[in-house]
């Protein structure tokens, strides 16, 4: 499923928000994509730790 972060939210938060309705309902594997809508620090930072722990 797409992940599109809301303005108030860090591509984590979004993330984990996504991760537990999703693990909630499935019963198969599945992928998140989280979308980029700016650009920022925090973003880069949020970037390395999903590709790196999730």
């Amino acid at each position: 499923d797409l992940v599109i972060p809301t303005k108030e939210q860090t591509l984590l938060e979004a993330y984990k928000q996504w991760r537990e309705r999703a693990d909630a309902k499935v019963c198969c594997d599945y992928g998140l994509h989280v979308a980029i809508t700016h650009w920022n620090e925090q973003v880069a930072a949020d970037m390395e730790t999903l590709a790196k722990e999730q």
